[in-house]
This record gives C-alpha cells, sequence and structure tokens, in this order.
C-alpha cells in the first residue's frame, strides 16, 4: 500500500496516534511545543513508516511533518513557527545570505518588481472584470449549440447565440492538406495541433484529439460552449469544431482556434526560436498572463480553474501579447467554494504540492503555477530538469535554496 493521499495516511496510522499528533502539535510551535509535536511525529515515524514488511511504504520521512503543518496545526505551513519547527526553515539564515550576495539582490529586486507588477495590474483588471461582469449579467449566456449531423453543416452553420462555427471533416482535411505531417505545429497527450487556412485566407490552428469516441461527445460539446463564451483579449479564442465517424479514420473531434504565429513561452524561453526575449516583453508576457488568470478566476461566470498552467500553455501572438491556452479541460466550482477532485490533473513541476498530495483544487493552485512560470521567466530555468544522476529538479526547490 502506497501513502499518496491523506486519507491513506490517516488509514495507516492509528486512530489513538492520530490524536496524539493532534493534541501536541495544534498550537504555536515554539518551544517546548515544538519539542512535543516533534517526539510525537518521531513515534509516528518509528512505529508505522520504518522497517516496516508488510506495505511498500514511501521513504519520504516527511510525511509526518506534512501531515502535521497541513492538517493538525492551526497556523498552517505558511506559519514561521510552524515552518522552523517542522521543517527546520531557518528565516534569519535566509536573511543573511540574501544581504551577503550581490547578484542575488539584484535578481531578487527584479523578481519583487516583476511580481508586484503583476499583482496590482492583474487585481485591478479582474476588479474591472468583476463589475462589468455584473452588469452584463443575463445577456452574457452560456447557451447551447445546435447538434447536426455526423458530416455537420459547414462553414456557414453559425449558432444564434454565438459567432462559433461548426466545420465539416472535409473542411478541416482540406484546410490541412489532409492532416499533411507539414502542417504539425505541436504535439502533446491529447493528439497533434495542425496549422490551416480557411476560405477566408485566415489561418488557424486544429487541435485533433485523439483516442476519443461518440459516447463522450455531449461532454466535448459543453466544454466547446463553455471556451467558446469565454471572452479576453489575453485568452486563446475559438473559432469553432467538429465531431463526426469516419468509415476509415473513426470518431474525430477537433477544434479550431485562432493560430498564434510567435508559438509558446517555453518556444521562446527553451526552444529553437530565433528571437530571445527581453526583460520588458518578459514582463509584458508575465502581465498579460496574469490578465488572462484573473479573468478566468473572477470575470467568468462561473468561475474557471486552469489547473495546467505552463510555458507551453501560454501563446504569444504576433504583438507579444500573452494568451492563456488549454482552459478547455478545467472544472468549475462555484465562487468561493473548495473544489474536491477525484483526479489530479496538470503537468510535473507545475502542480502545486496540496494539490499533488490531496487534492486540494482552488484558485491557489493556478496561482502556484503561474509563480513557477515567473520563475522561468526569471531564471530561465526549466520547471523540472533531471540532475546528472538521473534525479529531478525542481525550479521551484532551486529558487528556495538561494
Amino acid at each position: 500500500m502506497n501513502l499518496t493521499t491523506r486519507a491513506d495516511f490517516e488509514a495507516w496510522i492509528p486512530n489513538a496516534t492520530l490524536a496524539d499528533v493532534v493534541s501536541n502539535c495544534n498550537q504555536s510551535l515554539q518551544g517546548s511545543a515544538c519539542a512535543s509535536c516533534t517526539r510525537s511525529l518521531a513515534n509516528v515515524q518509528a512505529s508505522y513508516l520504518t522497517n516496516n514488511s508488510v506495505a511498500n511504504v514511501s521513504d519520504c520521512t516527511a510525511y509526518p511533518s506534512i501531515y502535521a503543518a497541513a492538517f493538525a496545526n492551526y497556523a498552517g505551513p505558511t506559519d514561521e513557527a510552524t515552518a522552523s519547527c517542522l521543517f527546520s526553515v531557518d528565516f534569519s539564515t535566509i536573511n543573511n545570505r540574501k544581504s551577503n550576495r550581490l547578484g542575488l539582490i539584484v535578481g531578487v529586486s527584479v523578481g519583487v518588481s516583476v511580481g508586484l507588477i503583476v499583482l496590482i495590474g492583474g487585481s485591478w483588471f479582474a476588479y474591472r472584470k468583476y463589475q462589468d461582469s455584473k452588469r452584463k449579467k443575463g445577456k452574457d449566456r452560456i447557451r447551447s449549440l445546435e447538434m447536426g449531423g455526423a458530416g455537420g453543416s459547414g462553414l456557414s452553420s453559425i449558432t444564434e447565440s454565438t459567432n462559433l462555427l461548426r466545420f465539416t471533416f472535409d473542411d478541416i482535411k482540406e484546410a490541412t492538406r489532409n492532416f499533411s505531417r507539414d502542417n504539425i505545429i505541436g504535439k502533446g497527450g491529447y493528439g497533434n495541433v495542425y496549422k490551416g487556412y480557411l476560405p477566408d485566407g485566415s489561418e488557424v490552428a486544429f487541435k485533433r484529439f485523439k483516442n476519443c469516441s461518440a459516447a463522450g461527445d455531449a461532454n466535448f460539446t459543453h466544454e466547446v460552449e463553455v471556451i467558446a463564451s469565454v471572452r479576453h483579449v489575453n485568452l486563446v479564442a475559438l473559432r469553432g469544431y467538429c465531431t463526426t465517424t469516419t468509415t476509415l479514420e473513426g470518431h474525430q473531434r477537433i477544434i479550431v482556434c485562432d493560430l498564434m504565429k510567435n508559438g509558446s513561452l517555453y518556444d521562446h524561453l527553451f526552444g529553437s526560436m530565433e528571437r530571445k526575449l527581453s526583460w520588458p516583453m518578459r514582463q509584458k508576457i508575465a502581465l498579460g498572463t496574469a490578465r488572462g488568470l484573473a479573468y478566468l478566476h473572477y470575470g467568468a461566470q462561473p468561475a474557471i480553474i486552469h489547473r495546467d498552467i505552463k510555458a507551453s500553455n501560454i501563446l504569444l501572438d504576433d504583438k507579444f501579447e500573452a494568451k492563456v491556452a488549454d482552459f478547455g479541460l478545467a472544472k468549475f466550482t462555484p465562487e468561493g467554494m473548495t473544489h474536491l477532485s477525484t483526479r489530479v490533473a496538470g503537468t510535473m513541476g507545475y502542480v502545486a504540492p496540496e494539490y499533488a498530495l490531496y487534492g486540494q483544487l482552488t484558485e491557489r493552485s493556478d496561482v502556484y503555477s503561474f509563480g513557477v512560470v515567473l520563475l522561468e521567466l526569471l531564471s530561465g530555468k526549466k520547471a523540472l530538469t533531471m540532475t546528472d544522476d538521473n534525479q529531478p529538479s525542481l525550479v521551484a526547490d532551486w529558487a528556495w535554496s538561494l
């Protein structure tokens, strides 16, 4: 049995022992209180998580401390006393090391400046959009798309409530030169992305999903409706979609989006893009991403949690304006409510710890991922790399060690 969630941990440790942990750790962890708490945690480690021949228990000795900080202590892991006691974080050492490194001071100054600009700009923009959404409430609604036949009704089919087009499969094959390999501009676990041209000459991107069946078309259509209803300058706009079944190629699901000619942020930071990003451009991209994310959280109704904010999901138009993409698989939560997901989605290196460990999904999970993107922008380091001895290295851990 692997211990990967809170429920696994509590099922493995007896209730009496857990009660002892709560009794000793649910207080300000300073001085003797810290000693009492750590003794209880050491007992848990020695009695139930060491040299156990029955269970395949992870060798992560920090599990009891993580549990105590997240669930037993009232102040939580962000409290300095809690972090110092349970994780041996020396805040005075961190401050001293900062003062002794001139290069670090410059880097931190740049990071703080960009962070403040992003925070102020994002908050202001979110407030403006929230006020606008209240005035428009009742007008901007998500309405159902008309479900046509297997082939669709062509480019001329536009729903009454949106400008969303339903494409035929033949239309898309013609636009992509029969899904030519030369037209592939992106690949992922979901499938491939192709560039193509519509009859009016506009260049678009076709995202073709793989391993799908007609049974899921209702959910897919609902997701398309949601994406099409969310319009913002810093979100990728959806042009249309196609659902159909062919004899030779099976069931097809395709969405059509505006093509971003400057690729993704990942391409410029770590790919083969010739044009490198200047500091003003990086600041512009950070601010644009913050505005798009703020709109998903506070401007869209209902609120949308992206769950997969990363450099490759931040696209750049011809003016290097950031566009957040791939929020179509996001789950929705009522305003002010915490969403508990049964399936953790996201990309390693970007996922917030509380979401990865315990499935606790809130808007803050996206904010953590956005913070990792900011670290990539500032440092030029990838969110996750492998060391020479094939061990994972996180840019968040690197930043914390400075």
